[in-house]
């Protein structure tokens, strides 16, 4: 009997590890009133999974200062939405990436990820349990404690108006074609609102022009750079002139024509 006992419980040992799809997310247990923080997001999986989609909810003493996926996805967290692709695929347990949050003054530190999804590499969905975790207040804790702060200093989506550069997190250059403005109403969307952006070059574009969006995350420590190459396509512009001014001219030789014929049809009937 104890050698069933020993055979059941090497078989137990030696048992391969099962991932239920699931997201969990890491917090420090107690902040101080008004602090920035930051919460790791990572998941577990037993399937294959390419793609994510969640809802980030905060209670009402908390806002979101940013979503910063982890380096090996696409997507971003704009309005709180998680949307997040990749090239290749993950499992068993994975990082997602991280919220930064900031406590508004209050005790009401509530966070919440819901509606979550993971699609595999066929678009196959697996619904995953919502998950919450709740921050306690605490007096002793000093507002400038470290609390490993991630900075970013990327851009989320770029918006100009009237045109779509197709944005993507992890591509830093874009060539653009437009019609005939000097300047362009571009709008980035930072990934960590903390962040700051500066736009050069968007006056007085002609061909050739480089619009340059410079983000530097708060601390300063980190900068990334945004190029849109402006194309002015001036010779398909120039060709439709030639067009107009040739068909203009042609109008004007024909009503010349009728009109020569006209007189002397006259002249032929006196």
């Amino acid at each position: 009997m104890k050698k069933v006992f020993i055979f059941f419980g090497c078989l137990f040992i030696f048992l391969p590890t099962v991932y239920a799809d699931n997201i969990n997310i890491d917090c420090p247990d107690s902040i101080a009133e008004n602090q920035v923080f930051v919460c790791e997001i990572t998941g577990d999986t037993n399937t294959d999974v390419s793609s994510i989609n969640a809802e980030i909810i905060l209670s009402d003493d908390l806002s979101l200062v940013g979503f910063i996926p982890s380096d090996e996805w696409l997507g971003n967290g704009l309005e709180g939405v998680i949307d997040l692709y990749r090239d290749d695929f993950v499992n068993n347990s994975f990082n997602i990436g991280y919220l930064k949050l900031k406590n508004n003054g209050g005790e009401n530190n509530i966070i919440s990820i819901e509606s979550i999804y993971f699609y595999n590499s066929n678009k196959e969905e697996s619904i995953v349990d919502s998950v919450t975790n709740s921050i306690l207040i605490d007096d002793n804790v000093d507002e400038g404690t470290d609390l490993d702060i991630i900075s970013s200093a990327y851009l989320a989506d770029i918006k100009i108006d009237n045109y779509n550069i197709n944005f993507l997190r992890n591509v830093y250059e874009y060539d653009l074609k437009i019609n005939n403005e000097d300047k362009l109403n571009i709008l980035p969307i930072l990934e960590d609102n903390s962040s700051s952006y500066y736009i050069m070059g968007n006056s007085d574009l002609e061909n050739g022009s480089v619009i340059r969006i410079e983000v530097k995350s708060e601390d300063k420590l980190l900068n990334q750079q945004y190029l849109i190459n402006i194309i002015k396509d001036n010779e398909v512009v120039e060709e439709n002139r030639d067009y107009s001014i040739i068909f203009i001219i042609i109008i004007i030789i024909l009503v010349i024509f009728n009109v020569v014929r006209f007189i002397l049809r006259i002249r032929k009937k006196q």
